[in-house]
């Protein structure tokens, strides 16, 4: 009878610390999958900010375009204003709108790029927060393994399996979800 109580306890914590070893080697895979999808954000966060920093200056210069247009405007409404330099005015708002056109085609380039990094940093962040759930899972199993050999409590080590595998599952969801 004492053998087979030994025997018991022998499975469970050969059981149980091999299945710590799996878990910790899903942690660890988890952990650098997470820190992937982390760097994903920032690098998708910064292009979008630099891409809104570049529409920001196309604006400021779209907006310089539409000041001296409207200070040509003024001018070029002055009766005792000469032909030849109504002409000359008339040419640089032509210039100038064609420059604000320009600009508008521009942002909406700019603005369409910003906006497609900020939806795929918004993706990385999701994958991210999957990679951190199932890391929290990993952990408690394997601290429920780890107890479980301490008490020898069967039950609470196949607890830590599932909740293990409810880890391994969220993993591989966030995985094949990021491809």
């Amino acid at each position: 009878m004492a053998d087979e109580k030994e025997q018991k306890d022998e499975l469970l914590e050969k059981g149980a610390a091999l299945s710590t070893a799996i878990i910790g080697v899903f942690l660890s895979i988890s952990s650098i999958l997470g820190g992937n999808a982390n760097d994903d954000i920032m690098i998708h966060r910064g292009l979008a900010n630099n891409q809104w920093s570049y529409f920001q200056a196309k604006s400021t210069k779209q907006a310089l375009y539409e000041v001296n247009r409207k200070m040509f405007e003024t001018q070029l409404a002055d009766p005792s204003l000469a032909e030849s330099y109504k002409k000359e005015i008339q040419a640089k708002l032509e210039k100038f709108d064609s420059e604000v056109a320009r600009y508008d085609t521009e942002k909406k380039e700019i603005k369409a790029k910003a906006e497609e990094h900020e939806k795929l940093s918004d993706q990385a962040a999701e994958i991210e927060d999957k990679y951190d759930y199932a890391e929290g899972f990993y952990q408690i199993a394997i601290i429920l393994a780890a107890v479980a050999m301490i008490a020898g409590n069967r039950k609470l080590w196949f607890f830590s399996i599932v909740l293990g595998s409810i880890a391994i599952a969220i993993t591989g969801f966030a995985f094949f979800v990021s491809l």
